[in-house]
């Protein structure tokens, strides 16, 4: 088959270009749960919902990476000035576990879990003791999904065999972050 030379080097100048340029693009796979953790870094914005509260309540989150630890610290204007930490580490065999304390007890909450980063959802679970009837062991699941410069968090308990939505977040990165 005869090519003319005009063409032909214009495919090989394309394909020259297309070598240089989508390196730069990136790939296409999903960055690890370090590399998302570490771009979450920062100021964001929100609300904040609780179950049987028709209220929506102002929310502020900032999240650093301290080595390879992630820090959370949020505030709410629900009750008048809500505030909580959390320390999210690794574990050697790739799962996380946090730890959460907030202004509203004296005792801190454990989970583990993991970040699929396939469908960018942070799903973490742990046991403690119910909100609603002191003395009775209940089940947490929080569920974060991510966008781009947004994310949703839920709460779920189950107690007593009874599975529910208790509270949301939705946050928004601050512009300029």
């Amino acid at each position: 088959m005869f090519v003319s030379r005009r063409l032909f080097l214009a495919r090989a100048a394309f394909l020259m270009l297309a070598s240089l340029v989508l390196p730069a693009c990136g790939s296409s796979e999903a960055p690890t749960a370090r590399e998302h953790f570490a771009s979450l870094a920062g100021d964001w914005e929100g609300t904040h919902r609780l179950l049987d509260n028709p209220n929506e309540y102002a929310a502020l989150y900032a999240i650093a990476m301290d080595g390879e630890t992630l820090v959370h610290s949020f505030s709410s204007t629900w009750e008048g000035g809500f505030t909580g930490h959390e320390r999210m580490t690794f574990l050697e065999d790739g799962s996380l576990m946090a730890v959460w304390s907030d202004s509203s007890s004296d005792e801190s909450a454990q989970t583990t879990g993991s970040y699929d980063s396939a469908t960018r959802t942070l799903t973490m679970q742990g046991e403690g003791e119910s909100w609603s009837t002191p003395g009775t062991l209940v089940t947490y699941e929080h569920v974060t999904v991510y966008q781009d410069d947004a994310f949703s968090y839920t709460m779920f308990v189950t107690e007593n065999g009874e599975r529910k939505e208790v509270m949301w977040i939705e946050m928004t990165r601050k512009a300029g972050e």
